[in-house]
């Protein structure tokens, strides 16, 4: 019976490991701080704060936010799996999970003090709606913190996003100009690695043929479909990407890194 629950939950795990969902592995504190450090930053507006988590993936953010001073914490995930996974795997008292499109909020107007999306927008082909359902569930002095690529670094020159589970990048000034549509008050961030020996790395990869070739092949159709279906493991050994395990520390924020960033962190009031 142990054997075939082991089996079950590592097949979970290869549904939801495709490489641009990041499956966690152990406690908050033990994990990669690239995907960590939205949620550490978001902590000082959550305080007492009902809070909503649109597309919370496998729950570790959730769970570090309820657990951080939050009232409240709901996560919601189009993924059926992922929100399994987060059940089973990061839980609180005051906290729950649901299965729900971002695009398609199923909560009434003006219920949460703080919402966070963090990698979400990118991957959505409304993006406009998304923003106003966003809009809608938020209070009327509610806060929304939103993260995504910097396609200026990530996606440089490219009419389609390297990564093959993108929909659309945004340059700085275009999701300024997108966000600004419809929040009255936006700030811009932008996060950087503050660690130079793997700054370093990441800008040899970007300057390498590698690289090159990678994102010049994403920009046929065939070649994105293949590498949504292709194993996480192959992904990695054709872009050559490690498996580092970065510190909160090696990160930082600031509206001076915005231009050169690869992350872009914004935070929008109502």
């Amino acid at each position: 019976m142990l054997f075939v629950e082991k089996l079950l939950s590592k097949l979970r795990t290869l549904v939801i490991d495709t490489g641009e969902r990041y499956v966690p592995s152990g406690s908050f504190d033990e994990l990669d701080a690239t995907h960590t450090t939205n949620y550490i930053f978001a902590k000082q507006f959550i305080e007492g704060k009902v809070v909503l988590d649109v597309g919370c993936g496998c729950g570790y953010g959730c769970e570090y936010l309820a657990r951080s001073g939050a009232k409240n914490v709901i996560g919601v995930d189009v993924s059926r799996e992922a929100v399994k996974f987060a059940k089973a795997h990061y839980n609180a008292g005051n906290l729950d999970y649901i299965v729900m499109d971002a695009q398609n909020l199923a909560f009434k107007d003006r219920l949460f003090d703080v919402v966070v999306s963090f990698e979400v927008i990118e991957h959505l082909y409304n993006a406009k709606k998304y923003l106003f359902e966003v809009h809608r569930v938020l209070k009327t002095d509610g806060i929304f913190i939103i993260s995504t690529p910097n396609k200026k670094v990530s996606s440089p020159c490219f009419k389609k996003a390297v990564l093959p589970f993108h929909v659309k990048e945004f340059y700085p000034e275009e999701l300024y100009i997108l966000l600004s549509q419809i929040f009255k008050a936006v700030n811009i961030l932008g996060k950087r690695i503050s660690n130079e020996e793997i700054l370093m790395k990441e800008q040899e990869f970007r300057r390498s043929w590698r690289f090159k070739i990678i994102s010049r092949l994403s920009q046929y159709d065939f070649v994105r479909m293949l590498a949504r279906l292709l194993p996480l493991d192959i992904k990695q050994i054709v872009t050559g990407a490690g498996q580092l395990r970065l510190k909160p520390s090696d990160f930082e924020l600031s509206t001076e890194y915005v231009k050169h960033s690869p992350c872009l962190v914004a935070i929008l009031r109502k």
